[in-house]
């Protein structure tokens, strides 16, 4: 039995904000289908991501908080 789609359309997780389903992709460890969303972050860009990552919290942004977190780590060893 097919588990039961959640629509999470303009939902946030994080940064993201849920636009649209994007097309389902194949997990390469076991060959089940994967549910994707397209999301806008709050910088702007594109970015799509997996339900289940945007639900467990793993994916917060497009990218662009782990960069500004580095940035600011970076900037703390250097003073």
């Amino acid at each position: 039995m097919a588990a039961k789609l959640i629509d999470r359309t303009g939902r946030r997780y994080g940064r993201l904000v849920v636009v649209s389903r994007a097309p389902s992709t194949r997990d390469l460890s076991d060959g089940r289908l994967v549910t994707q969303w397209l999301c806008r972050c709050d910088c702007g860009e594109m970015h799509t991501a997996r339900g289940g990552s945007l639900h467990g919290g793993q994916t917060l942004s497009c990218g662009c908080l782990r960069a500004e977190n580095c940035s600011k780590l970076a900037a703390r060893r250097r003073s």
